[in-house]
């Protein structure tokens, strides 16, 4: 009688018998963080390739899982057209690999003190083409992208402390 929830995943490390361990102990959903696509995931450091993705996902199909939730960045230094239209290919493949339904939660990059993006600006007209962009390309999914406004600020306050 134990119930077990996991916030977040890393879907490389992830075998079927994991995945079905999870679903016997009442796990419904997954969230896993491919933040971007492939070429742009290596440049800051994630290297995960898409075919681990979409095994991964195929995994969750074999193992009962219905529902998976994406978490994905935009405003990501050096993110340009191609990066967007590469991460809306990711997306929709993933669908292709998996039985169950796809949410995405878009966030735009907030540079952080301390890392090497530090000195990156928070662009606003960047992020705000970029969220349009993806709300268009993945209309047919439940996607989810907080306020322009409230990542800004944050920001903003990370830049005074």
């Amino acid at each position: 009688n134990v119930r077990v929830s996991l916030p977040s995943i890393k879907a490389e490390h992830m075998d079927l018998e994991t995945l079905q361990l999870m679903k016997a102990c009442g796990q419904q959903s997954l969230t896993i963080a491919p933040e971007c696509g492939e070429r742009l995931r290596f440049t800051i450091n994630k290297k995960v390739k898409d075919a681990e993705y979409f095994a991964f996902v195929e995994r969750c199909t074999q193992a009962g899982i219905k529902k998976l939730k994406l978490y994905m960045m935009i405003g990501l230094p050096g993110m340009e057209i191609e990066d967007l239209e590469e991460m809306v290919r990711f997306v929709k493949d993933m669908q292709k690999h998996f039985q169950g339904k796809i949410y995405l939660s878009i966030n735009y990059f907030v540079p952080k003190p301390g890392t090497e993006f530090a000195q990156h600006q928070f662009e606003k007209k960047k992020g705000k083409e970029q969220a349009l962009f993806i709300e268009k390309a993945l209309r047919s999914f439940k996607v989810k992208i907080p306020k322009l406004s409230r990542s800004y600020q944050e920001w903003r306050s990370l830049l005074h402390e």
